[in-house]
């Protein structure tokens, strides 16, 4: 899954769950308040009273009720990312398709988690995904359109992805923002929820592809980590850089 929804999917799923928490101290409450009702305690005896402690404080802290809520809107939600990933890799293979094509499709995947730019931003990171193992396996670079970059002049992008990027080391970092990650012909990109910058390629003295990360050390300051999931990706990026770093030196 995308980093960028992997997070929003943590965010609302807590979101749904504290929702319901004050609905289960309503109940609890009334749970504990049976306890002074002598009509109830005739009904259900000293047991009620016994049981009726433990059980308020298990659905007041507990909240059974949002556990539920937020376990539904998981499923909820990977079932229908899941479908819209399908749904990029059928387009991907259509090259035909009309923008209005596209339009209804887009249209038909949009939930009460999902608006439209979201599903299009779903069908973005997939077909690029698609497109790096494509382009990697024909050693070829195509420009990438988008409209999140103010390009400077002469300058084209070759690369977009999902990431979360992190500052230090592999095995030692600190996590700084989720968002939009791009290389050019002449820097390297990061826009995200709450920071965005950039590294000129003539900056860097080392460039490394891990497992599941791309390592930028620079002249100056702090090392950068992208975590790319994507293997493809990856391979794919390092590609593109060794074959763009020449022509900036």
């Amino acid at each position: 899954m995308s980093p960028i929804f992997q997070n929003k999917k943590n965010v609302k799923s807590i979101t749904e769950e504290k929702s319901s928490q004050w609905f289960s101290v309503i109940f609890a409450t009334i749970i504990l308040l049976g306890n002074f009702s002598i009509t109830v305690l005739e009904i259900f005896g000293i047991g009620y009273l016994l049981l009726s402690f433990p059980i308020a404080a298990f659905i007041g802290y507990y909240n059974p009720i949002g556990k539920v809520l937020k376990s539904n809107f998981l499923n909820n939600f990977d079932k229908t990312y899941n479908s819209i990933s399908l749904e990029a890799t059928k387009m991907s293979k259509k090259k035909d398709l009309t923008s209005k094509e596209v339009d209804k499709r887009v249209n038909e995947l949009v939930t009460e988690s999902f608006d439209y730019e979201e599903v299009l931003d779903v069908i973005g990171f997939v077909e690029d995904t698609l497109n790096h193992k494509s382009y990697l396996k024909k050693k070829v670079k195509y420009v990438v359109p988008d409209a999140k970059v103010t390009l400077k002049a002469g300058e084209i992008l070759y690369f977009r992805t999902h990431t979360i990027w992190a500052q230090g080391s592999p095995d030692n970092n600190v996590v700084k923002d989720i968002g939009y990650f791009y290389l050019s012909n002449k820097r390297f990109i990061f826009i995200g929820e709450y920071n965005s910058h950039s590294i000129t390629l003539s900056r860097i003295v080392n460039f490394e592809i891990g497992d599941n990360y791309a390592l930028i050390c620079k002249t100056a300051g702090k090392n950068e980590i992208f975590e790319i999931n994507k293997l493809e990706s990856l391979s794919y990026l390092k590609f593109l850089y060794e074959k763009l770093k020449w022509k900036n030196f």
